[in-house]
């Protein structure tokens, strides 16, 4: 994406084959491990006069701005980067009205070609959850971990868990490798079934869990 005196200007196409060849080539140039990727959206609000992008490329339009300006059009960005690293490996821009959980399909299917034959772990915000999502991921042996957003587990949900009903794991997180073991978080999980409901009478269930630090 390019921008000049307050007017959008879409990138051109070949300002993308640099970029969209980056991720792979730092695979084989380092031999990054791309079996658990990390995905998300952001939103780009747009200042000015500026015509319409062409066909082909992210339309300016008006959505739900991450910097809560919705008297601004914008475009939107998702970036995967592989855990290996924090290298970005992936990245792909959308139309400003494009809805994130509609996205994910699209975007776990290229992170799939990068990580090729092995079986990929697909990280996220809570818009990996649908029922069409879950579905896709669920079909293409593409594994995920994702929070449930108040949609489907309420706040009487989370108020009725009890920590004497979780277990106690052996994890440290990243933040805490460094940390005396008298200082680290200490977490406790409880496995549990979402079940999800789609199009057309269909219903779904998926391995979930609660968990406390």
């Amino acid at each position: 994406m390019t921008g000049s005196a307050g007017r959008w200007m879409p990138s051109p196409p070949h300002l993308d084959l640099p970029a969209g060849s980056v991720g792979p080539a730092a695979i084989e140039a380092f031999g990054l491990e791309v079996t658990r990727l990390h995905w998300d959206m952001t939103s780009i609000s747009l200042h000015g006069d500026y015509d319409e992008a062409e066909p082909g490329f992210a339309q300016p339009r008006f959505g739900h701005p991450k910097d809560r300006r919705p008297d601004l059009k914008q475009v939107q960005a998702g970036i995967a980067v592989a855990a290996d690293g924090a290298i970005p490996v992936f990245h792909r821009s959308y139309d400003g009205a494009a809805g994130e959980v509609g996205q994910v399909i699209g975007a776990m299917r290229g992170l799939q070609k990068l990580a090729g034959p092995q079986q990929m772990l697909m990280v996220g915000d809570s818009k990996l959850i649908s029922y069409a999502n879950l579905s896709a991921m669920e079909g293409a042996d593409v594994a995920f971990i994702a929070p449930a957003s108040k949609h489907y587990v309420s706040a009487e949900t989370l108020a009725g868990q009890k920590l004497s009903a979780a277990t106690r794991v052996d994890y440290v997180a990243g933040r805490d490798a460094g940390e005396p073991a008298d200082r680290r978080g200490v977490w406790h999980v409880r496995e549990d079934v979402m079940t999800l409901a789609g199009d057309g009478g269909r219903v779904g269930s998926w391995c979930g869990g609660f968990s406390w630090w």
